[in-house]
């Protein structure tokens, strides 16, 4: 009789122990054994019997007899280490898809695909993706349900990616960094914390990942704790994204219980382009919020954009009222390795002038304005802010080739 590895783990027993192989066929009696045993513990006979067979995949339903909270959790502790014996038995398949389900739903302008699984430490884990017509990234949804567990554990999504001689790339605190590369000595290499995105490059493709539910990342492979440093060799194109752990018990609980979502929005482009890899984490950490707005009259306002950049590289980290509320400022961010020069324009109100100012806002050099706009210069990987002082007796109107027009002075805003 041929046997292979995905026979029933009975015919893998009786063939070992025909061929002499007794230390295989020892193995998988006590693998059989531990299965049973675990079965039994689940209580309330025989329903660790029932979800083991639910487990293989033929649904015999729940039994009759009513469990306490406190009996479900331990349940489902049990079921989740079942359907990882089973899958040690070689029926992790049937566990994975039919068992536990998947679906497929069209919709209008998308297509999403589900799955719930089982997973030791959780009571289940579902799996989102969505798959929009007419836009360039794939979502990712994944909600965990966790139970309570105090021993040391963590929970990692991971995204192999089949692109070689990929480098890596995060964002963190308004900068871009090359792990390894961009660190000084003695810098933690272990794992690093990617504030909006993750980026994966070589020179004619890619791929980007937004991080903002689940920031700590591992690059290449499992690092925790091994206090790499030094030049070490090309990494594998695998991002680790660290989405729960309870390593640390310093003012941090000992487990972690319930639901929690984690989403990422994954982005396959042609050659890295640092602006763009911005404006997606943006993106995904400062989704679009909109709201009507009409006049007292009913009518709609005059359609414009509040602040204009001629340079598509910049990002606009903040457009807010100044803390002393007379002027509107802005933080502009630099993410290339270059010298950028861009104009501000001004199109839902005239500004006499702007000022570039220090951290708390005092104004320090003011931009003369040009033709166009005013005039700056951001150095590489810089941010800088600008505070405006606007002529509270003047308005402005778009005309159709998108430049502000002046009209008669009206009221003060």
């Amino acid at each position: 009789m041929l046997v292979t590895s995905k026979s029933p783990i009975d015919i893998l027993l009786y063939n070992s122990f025909l061929s002499g192989n007794m230390a295989e066929a020892k193995r998988i009696q006590f693998k059989l054994l531990e299965l049973i045993k675990t079965m039994f513990a689940a209580g309330n006979f025989p329903e660790g019997f029932r979800e083991g067979v639910n487990l293989r995949g033929f649904n015999t339903g729940r039994g009759p007899q009513p469990m306490s909270p406190h009996e479900m959790e331990h349940f489902n502790a049990i079921r989740s280490k079942l359907a990882c014996l089973l899958k040690e038995c070689g029926f992790a398949e049937q566990f994975c898809i039919d068992a536990v389900g998947q679906s497929t739903t069209v919709l209008p302008g998308e297509v999403k695909f589900h799955q719930k699984c089982l997973a030791p430490g959780a009571r289940s884990v579902e799996y989102e993706i969505t798959l929009p017509n007419d836009k360039p990234y794939v979502d990712l949804r994944i909600s965990i349900d966790k139970l309570w567990e105090t021993a040391a554990e963590a929970c990692y999504v991971a995204f192999p990616f089949a692109l070689p001689n990929a480098q890596p790339r995060y964002q963190t605190a308004g900068a871009i960094v090359r792990p390894q590369l961009d660190q000084l000595p003695g810098s933690n290499q272990d794992f690093h914390t990617a504030q909006q995105w993750v980026d994966f490059s070589n020179d004619k493709c890619g791929v980007t990942v937004t991080t903002a539910d689940a920031p700590i990342a591992m690059f290449g492979g499992f690092h925790f704790a091994r206090m790499l440093d030094g030049t070490r060799p090309k990494m594998p194109p695998l991002f680790l994204s660290m989405a729960m752990c309870n390593y640390w018990h310093t003012n941090y609980a000992g487990g972690q219980l319930g639901t929690v979502t984690f989403h990422y929005r994954i982005y396959p482009h042609a050659a890295y382009d640092a602006a763009e890899a911005n404006r997606i984490g943006l993106e995904a950490c400062f989704p679009l919020l909109s709201h009507p707005v009409t006049n007292p009259t009913g009518s709609h306002p005059p359609e414009a954009s509040l602040v204009r950049l001629s340079h598509p590289a910049i990002v606009p980290l903040a457009i807010k009222p100044s803390e002393d509320g007379k002027s509107i400022v802005l933080r502009l961010f630099n993410p290339l390795q270059k010298t950028i020069k861009t104009r501000i324009a001004f199109s839902s109100r005239d500004v006499r002038e702007i000022w570039a100012c220090d951290n708390p806002e005092n104004p320090q050099i003011r931009i003369q304005r040009g033709p166009r706009g005013f005039p700056i210069s951001i150095p590489a990987g810089t941010t800088l802010t600008y505070r405006t002082r606007s002529n509270p007796y003047y308005s402005v109107v778009v005309s159709p080739e998108g430049e502000p027009e002046p009209i008669a002075p009206q009221t003060s805003f």
